[in-house]
């Protein structure tokens, strides 16, 4: 691939490679704090793992719930559907509790409570739906609510009144806890909104680069998740070396700064390309806010990390999980 033009013309490319890079050190530290406890359960559940077909059947469930209560959410929210989502709307609820018997140190794990809440705030094409593959195929099994939220579409910054009314509804909704939550939401500080109770954050990033060439063809191709689907550019096809060349927006050295807004919060200036201030601020919360934090090209590993440290909603994940 012809990129070595453009990426002579990334003004912002610094910024962005420090941000992946800092991930990708917070990501060695993680693996490296739980290395024992995942050779263990590599040892005893393996990575040779399938997510098979008859899973998918969660994806169609309780459509009417979930938009019953986005509505109830955020019932004034101005949205634009450009169909660039690769979402799933869908919503899957059951009721119960399970036990992780591994012996592992307490202080490596997150609660697991019955109201335990995760924030999955997906960042477009990082492999967020081989992970909700995972977590859709393990909720019925173990008992959870997986709640995806598709309130704003492609608009992820709230207003401060829309914020206090989603963190309230969340929060409070016990009848669906422990609950699961995931969408392409810009990170949402329920400390600094006032309430106790906030949920524990998880996401996965992948290389710059990497996610927006996949991000791109996404647009003109789709997947084979949701074929059927007709996507913002489709019969578009312009490869990205022809759109590098010919100057066109999809390729443009901005497009590279979407991840780092997912991470900046609901701030404008989290989506201001270069700006020096958001991508302190993301590298803060990632740091401060985030359970964890995995990349895209070790996928498996973040998994097996995940079943290590959220055994309430991960226990088995590695066996329904190989890339």
């Amino acid at each position: 691939m012809n990129v070595m033009f453009w990426r002579n013309h990334a003004t912002s490319k610094l910024l962005l490679l420090s941000f992946a890079v800092g991930v990708f050190m917070i990501l060695e530290v993680q693996i490296q704090r739980l290395q024992t406890q995942v050779q263990l359960l590599s040892r005893v559940q393996g990575y040779k793992t399938h997510i098979g077909l008859e899973e998918k059947e969660f994806l169609d469930s309780n459509n009417e719930k979930n938009e019953e209560f986005v509505k109830d959410t955020i019932d004034n929210w101005d949205s634009e559907d450009d169909a660039e989502e690769e979402d799933i709307d869908d919503t899957h609820f059951s009721i119960g509790s399970s036990k992780f018997e591994m012996k592992i140190d307490k202080n490596m794990l997150a609660p697991s409570g019955e109201r335990t809440i995760i924030f999955y705030n997906r960042v477009p094409k990082t492999g967020s739906t081989s992970f909700m593959g995972v977590v859709y195929a393990l909720c019925s099994k173990i008992n959870y609510h997986v709640i995806h939220l598709n309130v704003s579409k492609n608009y992820h910054v709230m207003s401060i009144a829309d914020q206090m009314r989603f963190a309230k509804n969340i929060t409070t909704w016990t009848a669906k806890m422990p609950a699961f939550y995931h969408g392409h939401q810009s990170f949402l500080d329920f400390a600094k909104l006032g309430f106790a109770k906030k949920p524990l954050y998880i996401n996965i990033v992948r290389r710059p680069l990497e996610r927006l060439v996949s991000y791109y063809y996404f647009l003109r191709h789709g997947d084979d998740f949701r074929p059927g689907l007709r996507r913002a550019r489709q019969g578009n096809q312009e490869s990205f070396d022809d759109c590098v060349v010919r100057g066109h927006r999809d390729c443009q050295n901005d497009r590279l700064w979407l991840q780092i807004p997912f991470f900046c919060g609901q701030h404008p200036d989290c989506w201001e390309p270069g700006n020096a201030w958001a991508l302190q601020k993301a590298k803060e919360n990632l740091l401060n806010n985030y359970l964890v934090v995995g990349v895209t090209e070790r996928l498996t590993e973040f998994v097996a990390v995940m079943e290590v440290v959220l055994p309430r909603f991960f226990k088995g994940a590695t066996k329904r999980f190989i890339l």
